[in-house]
């Protein structure tokens, strides 16, 4: 769906955007994830969650640096936003 979109496959470190597809099970999960945004943030890239997390208002509140917040049933209609 996103490569039909006009989106090519690119290393972690080359995209120009992230989707962090997230888990809440473990806290060493969120961990990681807010961990992984902030890297991602400061490499200029763009930073769309979806999953668990995007579900607690606590860690979106944490999460001030995330450019979309999108329900996993949502992420067909990504190429909209």
């Amino acid at each position: 769906m996103i490569e039909s979109a006009g989106y090519k496959p690119a290393s972690l470190h080359e995209a120009g955007l992230v989707i962090f597809n997230t888990c809440s099970v473990r806290q060493m999960a969120e961990d990681r994830a807010q961990g992984q945004i902030h890297e991602a943030k400061k490499r200029g890239q763009k930073t769309i969650v979806t999953g668990c997390l995007k579900n607690q208002p606590s860690f979106q509140k944490k999460q001030t640096e995330v450019d979309l917040f999108i329900d996993i049933e949502e992420i067909a209609k990504l190429p909209e936003n």
